[in-house]
C-alpha cells in the first residue's frame, strides 16, 4: 500500500474545515454515502471474523446508537494499566492538545483540576489498550457501520475528579462532529458506580427522525411546570438539538428524559457509541479513568485540530503485528516507516 501524503494533507485541511458546519443530519448522511463509497472502492473491507455478532452490533448502533461488548480487558489487565500509567506524566485538560502541555504528577492534579489526560503517544504504549482498540469485534463493527475500511484516527485516556464545577462540553450533553459518521469505543479502567462518574447517552439521538419526532411531540404537550413552559417559549426550532455545544441540558432532559441511558460498571466495561448522539460524562464522586478510541473515514474535523505524535511501528510490532490492513487502519497514529 502506498500512502498519498499530499492527498491526506489536503483532505485533512478541506474536510476538517467543512465538516464542523455539517450539523444538518440530512447533509451529513448524504455526504457520508459519497465518502463511504470513495473509501470502499479503494480499500475493500475484509470479511468479518464473527458475522452474526457484527450484524447485531450494527443493528444496535443503527437503532439506539450504542452497543455493549463483553469486556475487552480483564480486571487484572486494568490493574496493569493503572500500574503502568502511575509512572507517566499527566496534563491539565481532558485532552493533551487542549492542555498547558506542562507535564504534571497525578498527585499534583487530582485535587486541583476537574480532568487530566495523557499524551496519545504515551497511551499507545500502555499495555493492553492498543490491543483492545484493534480487537476484531470493534474493527468489524466500525467497518460494517461505516460501510468501508475504517481509520482509527484518535484515542484518549483521561481522569475525571470530584469536587469541581461542570466541565464545559464534556460534562454537558453535546454532540461530537469529528466525522460524517464515526464510532467511539469506550473502556472503563476503574470501577464506576451508577451515581459516581457514569457516562450518559441519549438513545436514538443520533437519528434525525427521532430528534424531530421527540421535539414535535414535546412541543405539542401541555407544559408540566413553569420551567418547562419557559423552555417551550425559548426553544421553538428543533435545529437547536443539532447545534454544536449549545449547553441545553434542561431541554435534553425535558425531551429525552426516558431515553437517557446511564452507563456504569466494573473495570473493563466496554461499549461503543455513535457520538453524533447526545452524550456526557456525569461529574464523579471519586476519580474515574476512561479510555476511548475513535474510528472514521480518515482525516477529519478532529484530526484538523489534533495531530498527535505518531508512534514508531518498531515500538509496537511485537504487540500488534504488521499487515496492510493494520497499516491502513492505524496510519494516523502509527508511523509504519519508523
Amino acid at each position: 500500500m502506498r500512502e498519498n501524503h499530499t492527498d491526506d494533507a489536503l483532505l485533512r485541511f478541506a474536510y476538517g474545515q467543512m465538516i464542523e458546519h455539517f450539523s444538518d443530519k440530512q447533509v451529513r448522511e448524504a455526504a457520508a454515502v459519497r465518502v463511504r463509497d470513495f473509501v470502499a472502492a479503494r480499500h475493500p473491507v475484509p470479511a468479518s471474523q464473527a458475522p452474526a455478532e457484527s450484524r447485531q452490533a450494527v443493528a444496535d448502533m443503527a437503532e439506539t446508537g450504542v452497543h455493549f461488548f463483553e469486556p475487552f480487558l480483564t480486571r487484572q489487565q486494568c490493574i496493569e494499566v493503572l500500574r503502568h500509567i502511575s509512572q507517566l506524566p499527566v496534563y491539565d485538560n481532558q485532552s493533551y492538545s487542549g492542555s498547558s502541555r506542562t507535564p504534571l504528577l497525578f498527585e499534583q492534579v487530582r485535587n486541583t483540576v476537574p480532568v487530566a489526560s495523557y499524551r496519545v503517544d504515551h497511551i499507545l504504549q500502555v499495555p493492553h489498550l492498543l490491543e483492545a482498540a484493534l480487537s476484531p469485534a470493534i474493527r468489524d463493527l466500525a467497518a460494517a457501520y461505516l460501510g468501508c475500511m475504517p481509520t482509527m484516527y484518535g484515542c484518549n485516556m483521561y481522569w475525571s475528579f470530584p469536587g469541581h464545577d461542570l466541565v464545559r462540553g464534556v460534562q454537558h450533553f453535546h454532540r461530537d462532529f469529528d466525522d460524517l459518521r464515526f464510532v467511539t469505543l469506550f473502556i472503563l479502567l476503574n470501577d464506576v458506580s451508577d451515581a459516581a462518574g457514569s457516562h450518559e447517552f441519549v438513545q436514538g439521538s443520533h437519528r434525525r427522525d427521532i430528534n424531530l419526532e421527540r421535539f414535535a411531540n414535546w412541543h405539542g404537550e401541555h407544559a408540566r411546570s413553569g420551567e418547562e413552559a419557559e423552555l417551550k417559549q425559548q426553544y421553538r426550532d428543533p435545529r437547536i438539538l443539532f447545534a454544536p455545544n449549545p449547553y441545553i441540558d434542561p431541554l435534553i432532559h425535558a425531551i429525552f428524559g426516558d431515553r437517557i441511558l446511564r452507563i456504569a460498571g466494573s473495570a473493563g466495561t466496554t461499549f461503543a457509541e455513535d457520538n453524533f448522539g447526545l452524550h456526557r460524562g456525569v461529574p464523579p464522586k471519586g476519580p474515574r479513568l476512561l479510555f476511548w478510541a475513535r474510528y472514521g473515514y480518515g482525516p477529519n474535523a478532529y484530526s484538523a485540530r489534533v495531530t498527535p505524535e505518531r508512534v514508531p511501528a518498531s515500538w509496537l510490532r511485537s504487540r500488534i503485528g504488521d499487515d496492510e490492513t493494520l497499516r491502513y487502519l492505524t496510519r494516523m497514529l502509527i508511523d509504519w516507516d519508523a
